[in-house]
This record gives C-alpha cells, sequence and structure tokens, in this order.
C-alpha cells in the first residue's frame, strides 16, 4: 500500500499497406508475438505498444511535480500525457535541487511503529539536508496517504536522481513514442 508511480512510453504500430514496410513488419512481428492472428481486425491493422519505462515508490514530491504540471492539479490517479519538454523541465529541475542540497550526517526517519497504543517513530544513521530552501520552493515533499517520508534527506535526493536517471535514459528513445504517467496508492 503507498504511493505507486510510473512513466510509461507508448507508440502507435501501424500494418497498413500504405505504410513503409518496415512498419508493416514491425505491426506483424507484434501479431504473431501476441498470438492475435486470426483475432486483429484485418480493415483496421494498428496496434499501441506501450512499456513501464519508468518507476517510483512513494517519491512525493515527485508525484506532486506531475499533478501541478501534467495534471492540472487533479490528483486523480489518472493517465496523463507527458511531453518530452515536460520531462526535460522535471529533470532539469531535479538537477537544480540536487545541485544545491548539502548532506552532512545525521537521523534519518525510518519509520512508525505502534505497541500498546503507543506510537513510537524510529531514526537511523544517514543523511540529512542542511539547506532545504531551494527543494521546499521547486520540490516541495508532500503529505499524503501513505506517500512516504516529507524529510529532506538522503532519500528524498535519492528519488531525485533516479528520476533524472529514468528521463535521461526514456529520452534516448526516438520521437516516435510518447510518455504516460500514472499514479495509484
Amino acid at each position: 500500500m503507498g504511493l505507486d508511480m510510473y512513466l510509461y512510453a507508448e507508440q502507435y504500430v501501424s500494418g497498413y499497406d500504405f505504410q513503409p514496410e518496415e512498419r508493416s513488419a514491425k505491426y506483424k512481428a507484434l501479431v504473431e508475438l501476441f498470438g492475435a492472428a486470426g483475432v486483429v481486425d484485418e480493415n483496421t491493422p494498428s496496434a499501441f505498444a506501450k512499456f513501464t519505462v519508468g518507476y517510483w515508490r512513494k517519491a512525493n514530491a515527485i508525484h506532486q511535480w506531475f499533478v501541478d504540471n501534467v495534471q492540472n492539479g487533479v490528483d486523480d490517479c489518472g493517465n496523463y500525457y507527458v511531453g518530452r519538454e515536460q520531462l526535460l523541465d522535471l529533470r532539469e529541475t531535479c538537477k537544480a535541487v540536487l545541485n544545491s542540497l548539502e548532506l552532512e550526517d545525521g537521523k534519518v526517519y525510518a519509520g512508525r511503529s505502534y505497541k500498546d497504543g503507543k506510537v513510537e517513530d524510529h531514526y537511523v544513521e544517514g543523511k540529512v539536508a542542511t539547506n532545504d530552501e531551494v527543494a521546499k520552493e521547486l520540490l516541495p515533499a508532500q503529505d499524503g496517504f501513505f506517500f512516504g517520508g516529507t524529510d529532506y534527506d538522503e532519500w528524498y535526493a535519492q528519488c531525485l536522481q533516479d528520476t533524472a536517471d529514468i528521463i535521461d535514459r526514456v529520452l534516448d528513445l526516438g520521437t516516435e513514442w510518447d510518455f504516460e504517467y500514472h499514479s495509484s496508492w
């Protein structure tokens, strides 16, 4: 249970005769691979290939960025188109925050336990941000139902680095790919 986030890459694949042979071959290969021969409508030979290209768990600051910049402020676990420019903007924002963070030794929140009606927070040795002003301005942590921690620490920084790495990887895909963001909790 908790905030799960996905970035998908999707490509339209056409098998129409007027398409270049390589595209028709790609469509035929998909039909064969999925055992759909005899089932697909031969009058409309087309498909969509969709792959999960990014996954985050409880990266609430990244999720809020998508809500604010892609979903028009609506946080409804829907599927939303994400443009390449938006991904570039998110990557640059992550890098700006990472470049501003200074992490030093400290106590990092590691969860909460409940016993005999008492709540106990747990901390472990780790790295915490000594300056979080830029993070709070550009990619603020967000509370939510099982959204994870809201501290500016090594886990927050790792989510930003993971995000930049995901975006670097997916932008290597050709321009025939579209991107979509989805969250659930």
